[in-house]
């Protein structure tokens, strides 16, 4: 299977993008990830080396968005092959797009659930209870939607053993 994971800073790639992939690559090495970046007026520069820091994961920078998007699956793989695109930063209309595109799934990590179109997404992964409310007052069924808690919190805690670590560090 293939994953497109759509991100475009350098919070994200830290905070959202790299703990994904980690836990993904703990469940299976079956899943072909691929990072795409699509264009952001908060991008740093720095995004394409921060991803090349995550193991496992190929890359699709800026600069080859409109191409991968007008020529389909031509990085990706065929149409014919079974993938999923997930949103975890920027314009969730990207994604949106991509996914029309590629005849793929579409799934979003959402933090306040604000976004209007939110119902058209295949899954919406939200931080609490308050953030599922919201999406469902957009429009969104509560079958599409799952609280999987926050995960910069998560990555934080992911990243240090414990809090006496966190403190000598910074």
């Amino acid at each position: 299977m293939n994953l497109l994971i759509v991100a475009n800073a350098p919070g994200e790639i830290t905070t959202w993008v790299k703990p994904v992939v980690q836990a993904i690559h703990k469940e299976s090495r079956e899943v072909k990830i691929t990072c795409l970046l699509p264009f952001c007026q908060f991008a740093s520069g720095k995004e394409v080396d921060l991803l090349k820091e995550i193991p496992g994961i190929d890359i699709i920078p800026t600069k080859s968005y409109l191409r991968t998007l007008i020529r389909g699956q031509s990085c990706l793989g065929t149409r014919s092959q079974k993938g999923v695109v997930f949103h975890l930063g920027g314009d969730p209309f990207h994604s949106l797009v991509l996914a029309r595109r590629f005849g793929w799934k579409v799934a979003i990590y959402s933090y306040k659930s604000t976004f209007p179109f939110l119902k058209y997404f295949d899954k919406i992964m939200v931080l609490d209870g308050l953030s599922r409310e919201r999406a469902v007052a957009r429009g969104v069924k509560r079958g599409q939607i799952e609280t999987v808690g926050d995960l910069i919190v998560d990555s934080v805690n992911e990243s240090f053993q414990t809090r006496e670590e966190l403190c000598q560090r910074y």
